[in-house]
């Protein structure tokens, strides 16, 4: 059994709610993409954003616009993961998927795979201390010619002699820069957001997930911004009109199965994007 989750789209809006993008440099002019690699990262780059990516899990290190960094690891992990990742397993495979050297620059791909050999893997919420799903997990990373953003996808693959087997939750996060200050959910949950307001926590930003294409944070110091954009609702477990959680306070991010959903082992593929941009002038 194979299961296919989450494409993942990071790049650059308008700062405050969902505003035009700021037209930008056509793909004939822009610059080519290029992928480079060392003992412990690859890194992409088109000149507009630049991810580094750790092979040892698949997190993003780190993940510059225009040469500022959105990330942060003070919560003590990588800046963006998922809690499903490449460690905890036989072995670990990392390659070049789609070399930009042989289609002119267009656009680079990286895979970082983690052979489960039978071990379980993932640490999401309410996974066992040793793990939890026995799959292989292939994390992947791949960045445009002109493109404000990255994009990501996971594909679980459940082999037969792996057995029986079920899934709890599974999540890609993103911890953003401290300056990222303000909020937008939906037209009603769109203000300033602090870091701390009493009585407030990630339940009170759930929303209706086919109402709630698009949400995340922006900075009015810095004049950019991070979002979640679903270009579709069909992948979303639980069905498209379940209410979801959406951002926590400074950490984005988007379930992919939720405990006891009955399609979280199911072949299928998620489309999810991360929006990141800079607002107009």
């Amino acid at each position: 059994m194979k299961l296919r989750t989450i494409s993942v789209m990071v790049a650059l809006l308008p700062m405050l709610g969902f505003a035009a993008v700021r037209p930008q440099t056509s793909r004939t002019v822009a610059a080519a993409v290029s992928v480079s690699e060392n003992d412990s990262s690859f890194t992409l780059s088109n000149g507009i954003v630049t991810a580094r990516i750790l092979k040892s899990s698949g997190d993003i290190r780190s993940l510059q616009f225009k040469g500022t960094e959105i990330l942060t690891d003070q919560s003590g992990h990588a800046g963006g993961y998922w809690s499903h990742d490449t460690t905890g397993g036989k072995s670990l495979v990392t390659r070049v998927t789609i070399d930009p050297a042989g289609n002119g620059g267009e656009r680079a791909e990286v895979s970082l795979k983690g052979i489960s050999g039978g071990i379980k893997m993932g640490h999401g919420p309410g996974a066992a201390a040793d793990g939890d799903f026995p799959a292989d997990i292939d994390i992947r990373y791949t960045l445009g010619r002109g493109d404000s953003g990255i994009y990501t996808y996971c594909i679980f693959d459940h082999r037969p002699e792996y057995g029986a087997a079920s899934m709890t939750e599974a999540r890609f996060a993103v911890k953003l820069a401290s300056f990222f200050d303000w909020m937008s959910i939906d037209a009603h949950r769109n203000k300033f957001y602090p870091e701390e307001i009493p009585g407030e926590d990630k339940y009170v930003y759930t929303a209706v997930q086919s109402e709630n294409r698009a949400y995340g944070f922006s900075s009015t110091k810095r004049n950019i911004g991070f979002y979640f954009i679903n270009p579709s609702v069909e992948y979303l477990s639980g069905g498209p009109t379940k209410p979801e959680g959406s951002p926590d306070p400074k950490v984005p991010r988007r379930n992919h199965g939720r405990p006891g959903a009955a399609g979280c082992v199911a072949d299928r593929r998620e489309a999810l994007s991360v929006l990141c941009a800079q607002q107009q002038p």
